[in-house]
């Protein structure tokens, strides 16, 4: 849906690229939630210290967890196959990144050392979990914006006013031509957003919890936020028609994952003591699924035009859905069932009304083709710099910043520089992700701070010569200060900001950030923010 934004904003003489994407939106609402989760610890005198750090591990779960729940899920087609393709060109999963996102700050807060007078380190995590549901709302619903944007995790067909076509090119209508629904060339059929159901599903949730986290801290509303979720996500599963999300005996990987939450939920509810399971609360999920299943018009799914004729005569009409030659062949039948056709059952196969194989009469092997000589390679043009960036993969930056420390008039401003090593994945044609390592260096009169960070950059790739940047910096930082003043004391920080970048060449990259926040914290020195402009310069390979 994004160049379909795009268009419209050009149209209106606003600039294309202000279209946010995945990337941006999965930005957007990791500040928004830190943002809220801080703002109510400090209200709760938590120290903001530690709630900042429990939120680096829960976002550095939720990254990594999404992983890692698609790599284990992708095990079995991994052996199957012999290689590691299935596991290491699948996505993130949604429930794979909240659970880990849960259970890296829980485990940090329920084992870190308690001072002497302080909350119980298990009523800690119950805490900063309640502190943390109305932003996992809003993070579910920005995040799934981005994912509508980004044209994955759509629906099944419907012929309800509430569907929406994605453009030509996109995952559903790349889906819809495979299944012989739709000709080449045009946008997929009108499909469920359920993209956008899940975003109103996430927000109900934080109301649901809302009435518990107004109360007290207790982890009722953390547990009526994953009970109404839970609910209302198994019923958004049966809408959903991107089937590469993995079915098991009639339900989805998300479904069974819901079920196991709800059970959780019940259980711990129980062993805390809390009437998560209220009957308005009961009654409002349950409202809100029977609307999803019963109200919203049944699916509608076009007939396919494709058929597998067998050796005894039999012919399968319906939607190709893998063609491999030599090997197998699985076609949707009219009933949404899919069958798999061993290849030396087939002797004709069909594909969009036209032939697409024949069993040869003969089996004679065919005569060797000669070999074509190779095209003369033609020198690169300016038209090719793009491309060529796009396939760089690791980027060395080095950044130089001042320091300006705000509303700490104890603290002086200093000077920091940087070096960066990132490698590049490609999350799609204009957007990417980069990871690495990060050496960082600040130095003011009092101070010297030396770090080791892993730098999350997202960009947006909007022309040839130019990108705008999303930075998240989690840094662990040995500082040397003036024994005087402060002790020595090992300290995390916290870098956030956006960048613009104009690349030079397919190597050679200048940045700079007008929005960069740095956030120390340690209890000698409480938490140090500083604005930080930094300017950079990189080189891709």
């Amino acid at each position: 849906m994004r160049p379909v934004l795009v268009l419209w904003l050009t149209a209106h003489g606003i600039p294309g690229w202000l279209a946010p994407d995945y990337a941006t939106m999965c930005g957007l609402a990791t500040l928004l939630g830190a943002m809220i989760a801080l703002r109510l610890a400090a209200r709760d005198g938590e120290s903001l210290h530690v709630q900042a750090r429990a939120l680096v591990l829960a976002y550095l779960g939720a990254l990594l967890g999404g992983y890692v729940f698609e790599w284990v899920r992708a095990i079995p087609d991994a052996v199957a196959a012999g290689s590691f393709d299935p596991i290491v060109t699948r996505g993130r999963a949604a429930y794979g990144g909240l659970l880990a996102g849960i259970l890296a700050p829980s485990l940090y807060l329920r084992f870190r050392r308690v001072p002497q007078g302080g909350a119980p380190s298990w009523m800690a995590a119950r805490h900063f979990l309640d502190r943390a549901t109305p932003g996992m709302g809003i993070a579910f619903a920005m995040v799934r914006v981005g994912c509508f944007l980004e044209g994955c995790d759509y629906g099944k067909p419907t012929s309800s006013p509430l569907g929406v076509r994605f453009p030509v090119g996109s995952i559903a209508a790349e889906d819809h031509l495979a299944r012989g629904w739709i000709p080449a060339g045009a946008p997929s059929l009108p499909v469920h957003a359920t993209e956008i159901y899940e975003s109103l599903v996430g927000l109900a949730a934080s109301l649901f919890a809302w009435r518990f986290l107004v109360r007290r801290r207790d982890g009722g509303a953390f547990l009526a936020w994953m009970a109404a979720y839970a609910a209302g996500r198994f019923a958004l599963e049966l809408l959903r028609g991107d089937d590469d999300r993995g079915l098991y005996l009639g339900l989805s990987s998300a479904q069974f994952v819901s079920l196991a939450l709800l059970a959780g939920v019940f259980v711990l509810s129980r062993r805390w003591r809390i009437d998560v399971f209220h009957r308005p609360l009961a009654r409002g999920v349950g409202i809100a699924s029977i609307v999803l299943l019963v109200l919203l018009p049944r699916p509608a799914f076009a007939q396919g035009t494709d058929a597998i004729v067998l050796n005894t005569g039999e012919r399968l009409a319906g939607a190709i859905t893998e063609f491999s030659p030599g090997d197998h062949v699985a076609i949707r039948l009219a009933n949404g069932q899919v069958t798999t056709i061993s290849w030396i059952f087939i002797d004709k196969v069909e594909r969009g009304g036209r032939t697409e194989w024949v069993k040869p009469v003969s089996t004679a092997p065919s005569p060797t083709p000669s070999p074509t000589p190779s095209p003369t390679p033609t020198p690169m043009t300016e038209r090719d710099a793009r491309s060529v960036q796009h396939a760089r993969r690791i980027t060395l930056q080095v950044s130089i910043a001042p320091s300006l420390t705000l509303a700490r008039p104890d603290v002086p401003s200093g000077l920091t520089s940087e070096l960066d090593v990132l490698y590049r994945l490609r999350l799609g044609g204009s957007t990417r992700f980069d990871v690495g390592l990060e050496g960082r260096v600040y130095a003011n009169d009092v101070a010297y701070h030396y770090g080791l960070g892993v730098p999350f950059q997202f960009a947006l790739e909007a022309g040839r010569h130019f990108e705008v940047r999303a930075i998240f910096v989690p840094t662990h930082t040995w500082l040397v200060w003036d024994t005087k003043v402060y002790s020595n004391v090992n300290v995390w920080a916290l870098r956030m900001g956006a960048e613009v970048a104009w690349v030079v060449s397919s190597h050679v990259t200048l940045g700079f950030s007008p929005l960069g926040i740095n956030v120390i914290s340690a209890e000698s020195v409480g938490v140090i923010t500083s604005y930080e402009p930094r300017a950079s310069f990189g080189l891709a390979f």
